[in-house]
């Protein structure tokens, strides 16, 4: 579940980027747009982010209660994306951009751990399982 909040993360990062850089959005507005997106139907991150705009006003605050509260996100994830909330719409379009790029960067980063952590502990869990299922037969014998 973790790889596909952080491919999720990516795209949002990309999505944000392209928004700022070619329509130089508003962040609320940029927001409420990527929320409302088909493709970010089912992200956990911007569900939470859009129940806390309702909540309060503030951007900034908004998007750290989100991360934090995101689930399937490690520690380290959480930070990139708290990183994002405290920085977006606080510099010019080219400092946003060049921290957006950095935040994708990172997350990639995490994803390939991610999908690495997910290979080791999948095969060790389909050996343990395998093995389960054969001391089973052995038992019914």
């Amino acid at each position: 579940m973790r790889v596909n909040e952080l491919k999720k993360i990516i795209l949002m990062l990309d999505e944000m980027a392209t928004l700022i850089r070619f329509r130089a959005i508003r962040t609320k507005e940029m927001i409420e747009e990527i929320a409302n997106h088909e493709s970010f139907s089912n992200f956990i991150f911007l569900n939470i982010l859009a129940d806390c705009l309702e909540l309060d006003d503030d951007i900034n605050s908004s998007w750290r209660t989100a991360a934090a509260r995101t689930i399937f996100l490690n520690e380290g994830d959480k930070a990139i994306l708290m990183g994002v909330g405290e920085q977006i719409g606080g510099t010019d379009i080219d400092g946003q951009l060049s921290m957006l790029e950095l935040s994708k960067t990172l997350a990639e980063r995490n994803l390939l751990n991610a999908e690495d952590e997910y290979r080791t502990k999948g095969k060790m869990l389909r050996t343990v399982w395998g093995l389960c299922g054969i001391a089973a037969g052995i038992m019914l014998i």
